[in-house]
């Protein structure tokens, strides 16, 4: 069960990449080069997850990678909230698929040591269910942010909820 909460907490931080978009829009990124930041984000996860895995596995435990990109995703939306110019947004961005990489496969490494042998369908179901939940309530409250705040207003959020599952963690 504080696996589960963690992992609620942990989609609670994420929402859409579009609000990343939009900040960058926002602050000058011309829409042409909007989807370099989605590229460049999936080429940081594509390169060190795997890597990262290994870490957790080896020198490193799971608890203590996971805790670091739990750690890593607040600097990224610090960064996205701070970020005054597209290049900056690239910046942040960056970190949260540094952070995708580090948590993403350890979470569900984690979750499946942590469930019994004949549980774990279920047991990955219901963590399913769970982040799709957190993830709808998530980006509701990043636009409603972003329609209080402005474009960084979805960071706000983002923020809290990493230190949460830092603590919670």
């Amino acid at each position: 069960w504080r696996t589960l909460t963690v992992a609620f907490i942990l989609m609670f931080a994420r929402f859409s990449e579009a609000f990343v978009t939009l900040h960058a829009k926002a602050l000058g990124w011309s829409v042409l080069m909007l989807p370099t930041l989605l590229l460049a984000n999936q080429m940081i996860q594509t390169f060190v997850t795997f890597p990262l895995g290994i870490l957790a596995d080896g020198v490193f435990s799971r608890k203590r990678m996971l805790l670091l990109g739990f750690a890593v995703l607040l600097v990224g939306d610090l960064r996205l909230l701070t970020a005054e110019t597209g290049m900056d947004c690239m910046v942040g961005f960056l970190l949260v698929g540094l952070h995708m990489a580090m948590t993403q496969s350890n979470l569900k490494a984690t979750l499946s040591a942590s469930l019994p042998p004949q549980l774990r369908g279920t047991g990955f179901s219901i963590v399913a269910i769970v982040e799709g939940v957190a993830l709808a309530f998530a980006n509701m409250l990043a636009g409603r942010l972003c329609d209080l705040f402005g474009s960084q207003g979805a960071f706000y959020s983002g923020g809290v909820a990493a230190t949460a599952a830092i603590v919670a963690g």
